[in-house]
């Protein structure tokens, strides 16, 4: 079985963080995992966000993430396990999804949540989305490197035909994952050299 995370809800909120961290699960660097009430939160998040987005929109679009990914990312009966977490009340329901799939870790934006007590009883990494896709990267750098490019042709700006490159791609994940974004520009240069 593959390396599995728990995704919490501030890493699918930023567009371009979440496509970049399901294009690397597309790319089989990872098996993504969540539950209906990250989703939820993810939601309610981007509304706050941005409270001129159409709900309707994000909600299409969440829901086609779930589909593509299907059941096997839907995380259930992680309730059973909540009341015995002891991280930060507002985030034990991911921990508790983190124990009930069995997943390696959990991926945040919110890492004091998740202290190391908490998680030491069941062997589970924390990162931050730019940790995460630096170790990504140091694991799988073809796989990863390949998910950035097809993340860049999947995308269009403006008119017909006007792409974000992989490193326009890379500028874009600047803020919430600096160290990934430089190491991967390093790495696309290199790459292409060959």
């Amino acid at each position: 079985m593959s390396y599995s995370v728990i995704l919490d809800a501030g890493t699918l909120v930023p567009g371009h963080l979440r496509n970049a961290l399901l294009h690397l699960a597309a790319y089989v660097t990872y098996r993504p995992l969540w539950t209906e009430r990250i989703w939820a939160e993810a939601l309610q998040e981007a509304c706050q966000l941005n409270p001129l987005a159409d709900r309707a929109r994000l909600e299409q679009i969440n829901k086609s993430i779930q589909s593509r990914f299907g059941d096997d990312a839907m995380v259930t009966g992680w309730e059973r396990h909540e009341s015995a977490m002891t991280n930060n009340v507002q985030d034990r329901h991911v921990l508790a999804a983190a124990v009930a799939s069995n997943a390696n870790g959990v991926v945040t934006t919110d890492p004091g949540s998740f202290p190391e007590p908490s998680r030491q009883p069941f062997s589970l990494a924390l990162y931050s989305p730019d940790d995460f896709l630096v170790d990504r990267l140091n694991w799988t750098p073809s796989k990863v490197l390949s998910a950035v490019e097809a993340q860049a042709a999947e995308t269009a700006r403006g008119g017909a035909g006007d792409r974000l490159s992989a490193e326009d791609i890379l500028g874009k994940l600047e803020e919430k994952a600096p160290n990934f974004a430089r190491e991967a520009a390093d790495a696309l240069r290199q790459f292409r050299v060959r």
